[in-house]
C-alpha cells in the first residue's frame, strides 16, 4: 500500500515541479551555447552545467528527504502537515534529466557541424 501511496504522490508532484524541467533545459541550452562561443572548448562548461543541475535536483526537496525539517514538530500539530520530499524529489530528478535531454535536443536541432 505504501508504494501505491508513494506512485500517486510521484504522479501528483510531476505537475507542480515541471518548472524544475523549464530551467534544465534553459540551463543545459545556453551552457552548450556558450561552449561554442569560446575559442578553447575546455569541459568548464559542461562540468560547472553537470554540478549545476545536480544540485537543482538535489535541493531542497532532497535533501529534506534524507534530513526532514523539525519545524512541524515544534508547533505541536498546528502546522499544516509536511510534503511527501520522497515524492517530490523523485520529481525533481525526472524533470532535470527530461529537461537535460530537452535542452540538448534543442542545442543540436538544426546544426550541422
Amino acid at each position: 500500500m505504501e508504494n501505491i501511496t508513494l506512485a500517486a504522490a510521484v504522479l501528483s508532484s510531476l505537475f507542480g515541479q515541471l518548472l524544475t524541467g523549464v530551467v534544465a533545459a534553459c540551463a543545459t541550452y545556453f551552457a552548450f551555447w556558450g561552449r561554442n562561443q569560446t575559442y578553447s572548448r575546455h569541459a568548464g562548461w559542461l562540468i560547472s552545467l553537470a554540478v549545476f543541475l545536480a544540485l537543482w535536483a538535489i535541493f531542497p526537496n532532497g535533501f529534506h528527504t534524507v534530513f526532514p525539517p523539525e519545524t512541524m514538530r515544534q508547533f505541536g500539530g498546528l502546522a499544516p502537515e509536511a510534503p511527501n520530499y520522497k515524492a517530490l524529489f523523485i520529481a525533481d530528478s525526472v524533470w532535470t534529466v527530461v529537461g537535460w535531454g530537452f535542452g540538448l535536443w534543442l542545442w543540436s536541432y538544426g546544426r550541422n557541424d
